[in-house]
């Protein structure tokens, strides 16, 4: 599965994360453009369209911290990995669902079936 398709699938299941407890879904629309400098991992709320911070891919420290944190729902790296804000990389209840439906075309989400990160903790 190429980086494009995980990016649509993540975003997918992250919008579906970023809904209220009050159980109503969160209309989003429009674009949001991450740009991704240095060699490092850039943390993002789908929920505020901001970047929450960023380090390095080696800053253990920063890292463990960004995990403790609800902050934000993905973490980008400009090598290519993505990490989302659940299991190993993260507090957050976040997740990512592998569909074959292409992200354009998808109409509603799925309600279970996301995965946290699990392994070496990013996705990609």
């Amino acid at each position: 599965m190429s980086l494009s398709q995980w990016a649509a699938i993540l975003l997918l299941a992250l919008l579906a994360a970023a809904c209220h407890d009050d159980a109503s879904p969160k209309h989003i629309e429009g674009d949001l453009h991450i740009d991704l400098q240095g060699e490092g991992w850039t943390f993002v709320s789908i929920e505020t369209g901001r970047v929450i911070g960023t380090c390095a891919l080696d800053d253990t420290l920063t890292l463990n911290a960004y995990a403790s944190r609800t902050d934000w729902d993905v973490a980008l790296s400009s090598s290519g990995h993505i990490r989302t804000n659940s299991g190993l990389s993260g507090a957050g209840q976040g997740g990512i669902n592998e569909s074959s439906v292409p992200f354009g075309a998808a109409d509603k989400m799925p309600e279970d079936s996301y995965l946290p990160d699990t392994t070496h903790h990013y996705l990609w």
